[in-house]
């Protein structure tokens, strides 16, 4: 990690994010259950969206590609398109 790095989350510069990483020590014992739950809210925060859309998050993006494709006209955008993410 950088210098601005380090100072950011409390590291050290130059040394690897996770000294674990892929080693011996890389086991159950070294997660951070802290960061575990925020990243498992999250998770289960964009899967629930995904599950409440209307419209299938991409639907749009994909239609559109297959319309390139095939040489057809633009359709007008989805309301998934404009969707803000919040």
């Amino acid at each position: 990690m950088s210098a601005s790095e380090a100072a950011l989350f409390d590291g050290r510069a130059g040394a690897a994010y996770d000294a674990c990483y892929h080693a011996a020590c890389d086991d159950r014992g070294n997660v951070d259950p802290r960061t575990l739950r925020e990243s498992a809210r999250a998770a289960a925060q964009v899967l629930e969206r995904f599950a409440m859309a209307e419209t299938p998050p991409g639907s749009g993006v994909a239609a559109r590609a297959r319309r390139r494709l095939a040489g057809a006209a633009p359709a007008a955008p989805t309301p998934c398109d404009d969707a803000p993410i919040r």
